[in-house]
């Protein structure tokens, strides 16, 4: 439906009658699965101009349609008619759906996400139909579509694609001169492409406009733009991350340490007792702070019972990629990826929340260099050093006054209901006792709130605990042991054996904490609290987890990498495709990680390293990648299984490559290629040993295992994996200067990918197809394989190689006296680069343009 109303199946275009038959379909199929009225039909298709006998008119075209649509149930039901259809089969619904995933998925899966649903639209919805109820839908569906270019556009920016941003939106903006978003992102896109003055001509344009045709003035947001673009302020190159949680609601009291918390200060540290509200009291300060450039958050777990604290160069990580820096970017040692983290925090204003530190050796390396930004530090130990040797201001927290208690449980229950004051000095002022107290009232209103004996925060926990069904009861002991920073709801469901809606009663008591949608945790001390009680289901529930993790992380690996398992292991559920994976080992990454370390399993262990591989890859988390192999390979010895052995020894020596330690990636590559077993999977050990002599620069080692693994490749018939190894022998004979030799291999890898459609393959040779024509002088057909080249890195959501590809464009472009295209391709290479904190490369780049040009 959007465009003209048409229906097709199986490619083959259906005929669905004339307009007014098209306008039944649309009028039943903007709500498939539902019953619309037959009054409502009418009124959708005829306005106040129905025909006589309508109700026989309409009944001609639903027999028409169940005629020209076999297999697709319209049925009478109710009052009414329905096409019981799935949505995601209805475009505008499908439309739909993928926008809401798009806005809550990472960026680089939005951005594929988001193109998938523009793809649909294939015109104006419902083309060439005109009556109120439809203008109506139709006006409606294009301020959507509207609201998701808006929200496109806003991630394009965050990614650095500021150059491709500039036609588009200035198209958006002559039609939508008035939009203050639109005009705001435009105006970025300019000043960030290097157009300061277009951008300010943009912003004062717009002010006369507003001032014309309203009698207004812009909004703060585009006055703040105006100002900041004015003054070439830099950080409006910048992304800016915003990762904190959402500020409690049940918030109160305070005042005394809200007003202590000064924003002026570098680093601030809330201490007191576990349970008394000290990152409530962070997130209710941060969040009505100003910090223009963003704030980072990190939970570091310092005192989770369950599992070691979080270490401070993961945290780093984590901060590194909120402030965009791409994967591949990442420095692959301590020291040089928290000397970047300050670089980029340098002359910022930001604010950085410490969560639960354990001690200051986990906060340090986490500190920015400058007092530019301010750092909260929330831990239950006093963290003397911090204060006596970086400055902190300390803010300690005491419990809460009974009258702060007491407006703390009126907030949840009402004025009307509130414990009395036995109660309430039972709970010891602590917030999370006092939540505790509050949940259990909220899910039995006829508890009774007096209590005459008092008690410490285990006494409230075990209060809470008696009080559950045996089923509730059984899950949160169960819940308490496993290990993992959060639980998603299957995994919670598969582990403790009860259904979904135990975890929600758990929740109403406040003894679980519902989180990002699907998931839950506990508090830490309520989770210790969980983890004493004696059960004896508590080794099998984490024998079903872990089987849970092993088996759907299987599944998730399948769109990612359909190598079959050394060790099969059949997994469970299915992942629609990459994106859908890819989201779900974000989530579980942390969780996955955990149960590694926590099982003793080791074939257990060993199918989860082995999920978790191409994960690894595709996200650049190398260090866990060397990591978990580790792992694998103690398992592999354990379990004596010479083929699981070897695969080891090859993944863990190409995970060594990445992280830059050669030596040893050759020890475990040359000892997998002792035990290879076939001729396939020696293959593949000699691409990762020309790979890793690639990087050691010795070009004719390379070229030699590269060759060695086309042959074996080539005998065992796989064509895909050969087009890889004749990229791999191009890159590496063009190296040593043989430009003929090196296109004939990569010209026959270039066949062979595209045969076999595998798009990363056929980037690969193109880009390689590249460098050798223009390296020969042949510059026209290197421009025509690096525009293909390109189209397909975009398809494949890959900014890094589109950064490079653009960036050797320009050169056979100027060789042609392309002149023009030649700057362009060197200024989007220089913004892709500046996006991914390449700052070398982006000011090369951008250096090959003259000023002015």
């Amino acid at each position: 439906m959007l465009g003209g109303v048409e229906a097709w199946r199986e490619g083959a275009r259906l005929d669905v009658g004339p307009a007014r038959q098209r306008c039944v379909l649309a009028a039943l199929l903007v709500r498939p699965g539902v019953v619309v009225p037959v009054d409502l039909v009418v009124d959708r298709v005829w306005g106040d101009r129905p025909p006589q006998r309508v109700r026989g008119t309409l009944h001609t075209y639903l027999t028409r349609l169940r005629r020209a649509l076999p297999g697709v149930p319209i049925t009478h039901r109710s009052g009414g008619y329905v096409v019981d259809v799935d949505p995601e089969t209805v475009d505008l619904h499908r439309f739909r759906s993928l926008v809401r995933l798009a806005r809550t998925a990472p960026d680089q899966d939005a951005e594929v996400l988001y193109a998938r649903a523009d793809a649909l639209w294939r015109g104006e919805p419902f083309e060439g139909l005109d009556t109120p109820w439809l203008t109506g839908v139709r006006a409606e569906l294009e301020r959507e579509r509207h609201a998701v270019d808006l929200d496109r556009a806003d991630l394009g920016l965050r990614r650095g694609d500021h150059a491709a941003l500039i036609a588009p939106l200035t198209s958006r903006v002559e039609r939508n001169p008035l939009d203050e978003r639109l005009v705001a992102q435009l105006a970025t896109a300019l000043y960030r492409a290097g157009r300061q003055a277009d951008a300010l001509d943009q912003l004062r344009r717009t002010r006369a406009r507003l001032a014309d045709e309203l009698g207004v003035s812009p909004g703060p947001h585009l006055t703040d733009l105006h100002r900041r673009v004015l003054a070439a302020d830099p950080r409006l190159s910048e992304p800016v991350p915003r990762q904190l949680p959402a500020p409690p609601a049940e918030f109160t009291g305070r005042a005394a340490e809200l007003a202590a918390l000064d924003p002026g200060a570098p680093l601030l540290l809330i201490t007191g007792t576990g349970g008394v509200g000290k990152t409530w009291l962070a997130l209710r300060w941060a969040h009505g702070q100003g910090f223009p450039d963003g704030q980072l958050f990190a939970n570091l777990r310092g005192f989770d019972p369950t599992g070691e604290p979080l270490d401070p160069d993961t945290a780093l990580r984590g901060f590194l990629d909120a402030l965009g820096v791409p994967a591949s970017a990442v420095p692959p040692d301590a020291g040089s990826r928290a000397g970047l983290y300050r670089s980029l925090l340098a002359d910022r204003r930001m604010l950085v929340v410490l969560d639960n530190a354990r001690d200051a050796a986990q906060v340090v390396p986490l500190l920015p260099g400058t007092s530019a930004c301010t750092v909260v530090v929330t831990s239950r130990d006093r963290l003397d050093g911090l204060v006596t040797a970086h400055g902190a201001k300390p803010v300690h927290l005491d419990v809460l006054s009974d009258v702060d208690s007491r407006a703390l449980v009126a907030r949840r229950l009402g004025t009307q209901r509130v414990p009395d004051a036995d109660l309430l000095a039972w709970c010891g002022g602590l917030p999370l006792a006092l939540a505790l107290v509050a949940g259990r009232a909220l899910a039995h209103p006829g508890f009774p709130l007096e209590r005459a004996d008092h008690g410490d925060l285990s006494t409230v926990l075990s209060w809470s605990y008696r009080a559950l069904p045996p089923e509730e009861a059984s899950a949160f002991r169960l819940l308490g042991g496993l290990p993992g920073p959060d639980i998603g709801v299957d995994a919670a469901v598969a582990a403790t054996g009860r259904p979904e809606h135990v975890l929600r009663a758990l929740e109403r008591v406040s003894l679980l904490t519902a989180g990002s949608p699907g998931r839950y945790r506990m508090h830490d001390l309520v989770r210790r609290y969980a983890a004493d009680l004696p059960d004896p289901d508590r080794p099998a529930a984490l024998a079903r987890l872990l089987d849970h993790h092993t088996r759907t992380a299987g599944a998730a690996r399948l769109p990612l990498d359909p190598e079959p398992a050394p060790i099969p292991l059949a997994p469970v559920g299915s992942f629609a495709d990459d994106t859908a994976a890819l989201r779900w080992f974000d989530a579980e990454h942390e969780n996955l990680l955990a149960a590694l370390r926590a099982t003793d399993d080791d074939l257990a262990a060993w199918h989860l390293v082995w999920a978790l591989h191409p994960f690894h890859l595709r996200r650049a988390h190398h260090g866990h990648q060397v990591d978990a192999w580790r792992r694998g390979l103690d398992a592999a010895r354990r379990l004596g299984d010479p083929h699981a052995l070897a695969v080891a020894h090859q993944l863990l020596g190409h995970a060594c490559s990445l992280v830059g330690e050669l030596d040893e990636s050759l020890a475990h590559l040359e000892r997998a290629l002792e035990q290879a077993g076939d001729r396939r999977f020696e293959g593949h050990v000699r691409l990762c040993l020309a790979a890793t002599w690639f990087l050691r620069s010795d070009r004719g080692r390379a070229l030699e295992q590269a060759f060695d693994a086309v042959r074996l490749f080539r005998a065992v018939g796989d064509r895909v994996w050969e087009s890889v190894a004749l990229t791999a022998a191009g890159s590496a004979t063009a190296r040593l200067g043989d430009l003929d030799g090196a296109r004939r291999h990569c010209t026959t890898a270039l066949a062979l990918a595209r045969s076999h459609g595998n798009r990363h393959g056929v980037a690969g040779a193109l880009d390689a197809l590249g460098i050798v024509a223009h390296e020969d002088g042949r510059h026209a057909d290197a421009v025509e394989h690096y525009l293909e080249a390109l189209a397909l890195h975009a398809e494949l959501d890959a900014p890094h190689s589109a950064a490079e590809t653009l960036d050797r464009l320009g050169h056979p472009y100027s060789a042609l006296g392309r002149t023009g295209e030649a700057h362009d391709a060197w200024r989007r290479a220089s913004a892709l680069y500046r996006s991914q904190r390449r700052t070398a490369d982006a000011d090369r780049a951008a250096s090959r343009v003259p000023p002015g040009s």
